[in-house]
């Protein structure tokens, strides 16, 4: 789901980038380029502002927080891995490497 979901962002990017970098484009395509740097730098102060307040509100819940009223399951189930990969070591494991091929081939797809 996780995967499907990140390729339907992929999708829904270029479904709303396509047609506003078109606007944009012939908006900008007589303007001098002074006007043109001064927007691009307004925006991009614009999408800095609004990915740090983004991050400012993320919260990450205290260790060993449970929601009210949730119990762990009694029978172990086969799907649910208790291994931990630390993050230094993930690249070295193949399954990295599957899912970074499936995810290229997925955005080379979405390019063509």
């Amino acid at each position: 789901m996780a995967t499907g979901m990140a390729i339907m962002g992929f999708g829904g990017g270029a479904m709303i980038g396509l047609p506003l970098a078109d606007r944009l484009i012939n908006y900008f395509q007589d303007a001098d380029f002074g006007r043109c740097l001064g927007d691009l730098r307004r925006h991009g102060r614009d999408l800095f502002r609004l990915h740090d307040d983004r991050r400012l509100r993320y919260r990450v819940s205290p260790a060993g927080w449970r929601p009210e009223g949730w119990t762990p399951p009694s029978e172990k189930k086969t799907m649910i891995s208790e291994h931990h990969v630390h993050l230094n070591d993930a690249h070295k494991t193949p399954q990295f490497w599957l899912i970074w091929w499936v995810l290229c081939l997925n955005v080379s797809a979405g390019i063509v």
